[in-house]
């Protein structure tokens, strides 16, 4: 074996030990890592609304159909006047503007019966989220979110981070004389 050959191995397992060394420096302190729970980038605003649209039963059964992070609750209420419904919606204004437009929604199905096609076609509420126009660009979410895990690293927690919320809650009030005129 060369002297060549012997500094080579040599230089190979200084290599291979100090690469040791660093994976277990790296997993003590990764080890050493909290949790320090999730925090939130964005502009929040949050604020409630009552948006209140009137139905018309003879049109046929109106679906409530929509767009929200999380289960509508719904209830019937006897102060609701009669043909309407009254949306309650918990939103961040900074970020959507919600609507509630009338249309609608037709479907195809086949009547084995029959030998044919048909379409039926249901009055629907949907609840639609315009977004706002911000001066917030993912760009500056995404360096704020990136100071915060830093932040976080420098006191020992790893954090989670997300957005900030959209809707937060909607709740629906219908009086119960129009149960019947409801598909939710």
């Amino acid at each position: 074996m060369t002297r060549l050959h012997k500094i080579t191995i040599g230089i190979f397992c200084g290599g291979i030990l100090l690469s040791g060394i660093g994976a277990g420096v790296a997993f003590g302190e990764f080890s050493s890592l909290s949790y320090g729970g999730t925090e939130v980038v964005g502009k929040i605003d949050i604020v409630t609304r009552d948006i209140s649209k009137e139905i018309d039963p003879e049109q046929g059964v109106w679906n409530i159909d929509g767009y929200w992070d999380t289960a509508p609750d719904v209830e019937a209420d006897e102060s609701i006047p009669e043909n309407t419904v009254l949306f309650r919606i918990t939103y961040n204004k900074d970020m959507v503007e919600p609507r509630i437009e009338e249309n609608v929604q037709e479907d195809d199905y086949y009547d084995d019966a029959a030998d044919t096609w048909r379409q039926t076609r249901n009055p629907a509420l949907e609840l639609r989220c315009y977004w706002q126009d911000t001066d917030e660009s993912n760009f500056q979410n995404l360096m704020e979110a990136k100071d915060k895990v830093l932040v976080g690293l420098k006191r020992g927690e790893l954090i989670s981070v997300e957005g900030a919320p959209y809707i937060e809650r909607v709740q629906i009030f219908y009086n119960p004389v129009n149960e019947k005129d409801l598909r939710l």
